[in-house]
């Protein structure tokens, strides 16, 4: 098998293109975020760090900022209390709900994520979280006096969504390596 230049790739029908191009086609296609809620917040994370999502089961080792553990396929990941890092108050985090006749609530859910190095991260939601397209554009600066007021710099911008998803709010995009 011969090896392809630095500069060069195959495209998925085998022929060869500039990385240039696949850019640009992936400018042009956008971002894909995983949008979801927290606490009445509405958030969103680039689906390119999300390994997986999952129930919310067994979670242990409560700590006094409301990060715990939990055990997921054999990983133990910790599941971040994103309330308190965002907004600076440790408000009790979602638990997982016993599903039964007199508790219709649905389970919540982890979006298990990858941080900048590696390392498993969960963020506990209240509802299955949705998938969006959005171009580059939506991405727009958090305001001055808002991004003051946030306990950390763990909020990147705020994502405004095409006319599209009209109805839906605006999301603060999380800069997950601030998050862990």
């Amino acid at each position: 098998m011969s090896k392809l230049p630095a500069d060069r790739t195959l495209d998925p029908i085998g022929s060869q293109s500039d990385l240039s191009t696949l850019r640009s086609q992936r400018r042009r296609a956008g971002l894909k975020l995983v949008c979801f809620r927290v606490e009445g917040e509405h958030y969103a994370v680039s689906i390119e760090r999300v390994k997986r999502i999952t129930d919310l089961s067994g979670a242990y080792g409560l700590l006094s900022t409301g990060n715990s553990l939990m055990d997921s396929n054999g990983e133990n990941i910790t599941l971040i209390n994103l309330h308190a890092l965002v907004h600076g108050s440790a408000q009790p985090r979602l638990q997982a709900s016993q599903n039964s006749a007199h508790n219709a609530a649905p389970q919540p859910y982890v979006i298990v994520c990858y941080t900048a190095n590696r390392q498993l991260m969960g963020i506990a939601v209240e509802q299955m979280p949705a998938i969006h397209a959005v171009p580059e554009a939506a991405l727009q600066p958090l305001p001055d006096l808002y991004r003051q007021s946030l306990s950390s710099d763990c909020v990147k911008a705020l994502v405004r969504l095409p006319s599209a998803l009209a109805g839906q709010p605006d999301l603060l995009y999380l800069n997950l390596d601030r998050l862990g």
